[in-house]
């Protein structure tokens, strides 16, 4: 059976990728921010896409229009299975464990080294195999 990764584009995947750049604004709120402050966010952040991931797998009429608008860039197993988080709640989940039991420079770094390593490679993996 062939992955459910392959059956993204390259194009696809390159877009999802920038998204997972976009997120460096985490890093960065870690490192000004109050440590406080910061855990406050990513617990609210994470409590709304749970939210969000709730109504997406619902059979609610916002499920099939979520799905739709977001298919080109979740995974197929993100939309066709039971109910499935998508990474951007793992992410935020990480933000919130990071912030909260270490030191903010253990936290920016490791987080903003997973947001470039998994950027960098998934496309070279996807390019050159």
């Amino acid at each position: 059976m062939q992955p459910s990764y392959d059956k993204i584009s390259y194009k696809a995947e390159v877009k999802r990728k920038l998204i997972h750049l976009s997120s460096l604004w985490i890093p960065l709120a870690i490192f000004f921010l109050p440590t406080q402050v910061s855990t406050i966010l990513f617990a609210c952040l994470f409590a709304g896409l749970l939210l969000f991931e709730f109504l997406r797998h619902s059979r609610l009429g916002s499920a099939q229009w979520l799905n739709q608008l977001f298919s080109s860039i979740l995974r197929s197993h993100e939309t066709h299975r039971g109910f499935c988080l998508s990474g951007a709640s793992y992410v935020l989940l990480s933000a919130l464990l990071c912030t909260f039991f270490f030191p903010t420079h253990v936290a920016v770094t490791s987080l903003t080294i997973m947001l470039l390593a998994d950027t960098a490679a998934s496309l070279y993996g996807r390019r050159y195999g």
